[in-house]
């Protein structure tokens, strides 16, 4: 499964049943640019080369923009303090985007700006273009193609992934918020990256999805989940509970007998407790030992987490045993408020703040009758370091959970950058199929 570009691809936007004209200078193709600030910057801009799908003048309308146009980079003009927050966190949840901040800086913005990772370029509109237009040369028009020939952009670099036993907790303090998604389509997406490297380089990455969600109802929906489609085809779905043998050993060859494994998303995983006596067995001191015995045969091992963290004994032991602990928060009033209540009072007794970084995600439409959240407001309100933000999409976020493996959809790509923020790395390539699965059984293309 590899990545490949051609003339003909270059044509089209990234997006089902669009195609758009591509801007070249002296035959090279440039990037689709956002650009914000003050009207009179955006029109200075625009009188540019640089294609322009779309414009914002004020910060909060960047974000939107940035999920619905899925650009190559955004130029912002630095008006003010909230137009420089806008585009340093941008830099840090959008990975994949190159960020460019335009304005005269003085030493400590000038830090803050390389630290989020931004670019910063000339206070002049025009020379400020052609800085974008030059960095942004040959990001344009990149769709995805996949057959079985080797990547040779994957096999010239050496993957600067952290390898070995990382422990990542997904968790929050309400029920519906993509918990479940987000672990799934984390760990899927990073199994599909790990599947090209070991066919383009030889490296075997190995990536495990434990369930320690003990909700009742939400396990009985889950292990459906994981029962139709991720192991359709075996005698049975094994659990956490399987885990609880005392004669079970710490070899591969003794664990793989007790692992489901999905072959489309090259993932292993394990789904939560079902029975009652399951869930009463699954205490403090299976979960550690699933860990334990685990750890040393995978790369990168995802949990998903329930609600009641403080209740539940196997919880509060993924988020000790972890290394990076997941936050997950809607953005509406209500949900923040009460997320900031919690982080301020309980979390910080519960967790290792250090190890804690936030995403926010967009699990249910926007609704005119809750006061929505940008993610620079709910950074400020809950005072957390922002991994990403995930843009709502009915398709994935309505319903039971879904793997998205479409590099069409925004969803999907926002999940790819979070997998790169979590391995440490922007070299990561990942490659899936132009294909939507719904876990439930029903395949759909796009």
């Amino acid at each position: 499964m590899a990545l490949h570009r051609s003339e003909a691809d270059s044509n089209s936007s990234g997006r089902a049943g669009e195609t758009r004209p591509v801007p070249r200078e002296g035959g090279v193709i440039l990037g689709r640019v956002i650009v914000g600030g003050s009207s009179y910057f955006i029109e200075q801009v625009k009188r540019t080369s640089l294609e322009i799908p779309g414009e914002a003048t004020t910060p909060q309308g960047v974000f939107p923009l940035v999920e619905q146009l899925a650009p190559d980079a955004v130029l912002t003009e630095v008006v003010n303090r909230d137009w420089l927050e806008t585009a340093c966190i941008l830099a840090g949840i959008r990975k994949n985007i190159r960020v460019f901040v335009s304005g005269d800086f003085g030493m400590e913005q000038w830090r803050e700006i390389r630290r989020a990772g931004c670019i910063a370029v000339s206070s002049d509109p025009e020379q400020a273009a052609g800085e974008v237009s030059a960095a942004t040369a040959g990001l344009g028009g990149l769709v995805f193609r996949h057959d079985d020939r080797p990547a040779p952009e994957i096999e010239a670099q050496k993957v600067d992934v952290v390898r070995g036993g990382l422990i990542i907790a997904v968790f929050g303090i309400k029920g519906g918020i993509g918990k479940t998604e987000i672990a799934l389509n984390l760990a899927a997406t990073v199994g599909l990256w790990a599947k090209n490297l070991s066919r383009s380089q030889g490296q075997e990455f190995k990536v495990l999805l434990l369930d320690y969600n003990s909700d009742y109802g939400t396990s009985k929906v889950n292990l459906g989940l994981y029962s139709r489609v991720l192991n359709a085809n075996a005698p049975k779905v094994y659990s956490v509970g399987d885990m609880d043998d005392p004669a079970l050993g710490s070899r591969w060859d003794d664990l793989v007998a007790r692992l489901n494994y999905y072959k489309k998303a090259n993932l292993y995983f394990l789904a939560p407790p079902q029975a009652p006596e399951e869930r009463v067995g699954f205490d403090a001191d299976l979960a550690r030992r699933i860990i334990n015995l685990t750890e040393n045969h995978f790369d990168l091992i995802v949990i998903d987490l329930g609600t009641g963290l403080d209740k539940r004994d196997q919880a509060m032991v993924a988020l000790g045993e972890a290394k990076k602990l997941i936050y997950v928060v809607e953005p509406f009033h209500t949900v923040v408020t009460s997320n900031a209540e919690f982080v301020k009072t309980e979390m910080r007794d519960i967790v290792d703040m250090s190890k804690v970084s936030m995403v926010v995600n967009h699990a249910h439409p926007p609704n005119r009758a809750k006061q929505t959240y940008t993610p620079a407001e709910v950074v400020r309100s809950l005072g957390l370091p922002l991994l990403g933000s995930l843009p709502y999409e009915p398709r994935i976020t309505e319903g039971v959970p879904h793997i998205c493996v479409d590099q069409r959809s925004p969803f999907s790509r926002s999940i790819v950058g979070l997998a790169r923020s979590v391995l440490g790395s922007a070299s990561i390539e990942i490659a899936p199929p132009k294909r939507f699965f719904n876990i439930f059984g029903i395949f759909k293309t796009t």
